[in-house]
């Protein structure tokens, strides 16, 4: 596949109050729409955590690599990258050089994945999750919508028995549908799924959406997120980033 024409992750809209978010600061005018993709035009079918992340070739080393396509962004890629230590699974956010989120994946006889705890390596933090929350129920059918509430703990790598603050979040996971695509002439199919992420931390709150555009031949294929940070109200910052897969971009 090739030229998408300038697009989990369940990511804690925590990383904001943390400085992990290290995508496009944008402006009141600023606008990044999901070019190339058309309007809903089916339910789609069912897509599930192995849709979006291969876990089962964890021990190949799996890794994708995505064009970071919203004007401005501070590195030109992100890689995402699955391994194992510490007796779990991990999955690694790269943007160039540096590693800047890692999040453990826990896989449930239910056949859903959750994030117990996740380390912002370029900050040094931890924010851990009860319950854990969830990266992908198992399967998300068609039109269905989830809502689950929990509570952080963010401490610093350094210290992890102290906490350097607490809050409350809700999470939102829908099945939007399948939006159509053209790529070179050809015309696919993809799913889309919809997570909504909003942290209360007293002073300072949160919200994070994020859409993955997810092929069945292909997996995660597209993600964009836009994350928007009040304090006592204002908006104090917003950080918006658009991810499209390299091999998307492979000549044929």
């Amino acid at each position: 596949m090739r030229a998408l024409c300038p697009i989990v992750f369940v990511g804690a809209a925590a990383m904001a109050l943390q400085g992990g978010c290290t995508t496009t600061r944008a402006t009141e005018n600023d606008s990044i729409e999901p070019i190339a993709f058309g309007e809903i035009v089916d339910r789609g079918p069912a897509v599930g955590a192995d849709d979006v992340l291969p876990l089962n070739e964890v021990g190949a080393g799996w890794a994708r690599t995505f064009d970071d396509e919203a004007p401005g962004a501070a590195e030109p890629s992100v890689t995402y990258a699955l391994g194992t230590r510490e007796g779990g699974l991990w999955v690694s956010e790269q943007r160039g050089e540096r590693t800047v989120r890692e999040r453990l994946l826990i896989a449930r006889e239910d056949g859903s994945v959750v994030v117990p705890r996740m380390h912002n390596t370029s900050r040094r933090l931890i924010t851990i999750f009860d319950p854990p929350i969830l990266f992908l129920p198992g399967p998300l059918e068609p039109g269905q919508r989830i809502e689950q509430e929990v509570e952080l703990t963010v401490r610093p790598a350094s210290e992890p028995d102290r906490i350097e603050r607490e809050g409350t979040g809700t999470l939102t996971i829908e099945s939007v549908g399948q939006q159509e695509v053209t790529i070179d002439g050809q015309t696919e199919r993809i799913s889309l799924i919809r997570t909504t992420f909003e942290s209360d931390f007293g002073v300072a709150r949160v919200q994070r959406q994020t859409e993955w555009w997810i092929g069945r031949r292909d997996g995660l294929i597209a993600v964009r997120e836009d994350e928007e940070v009040r304090v006592l109200g204002f908006v104090s910052e917003r950080n918006r980033s658009l991810l499209v897969w390299e091999g998307a971009r492979q000549e044929p």
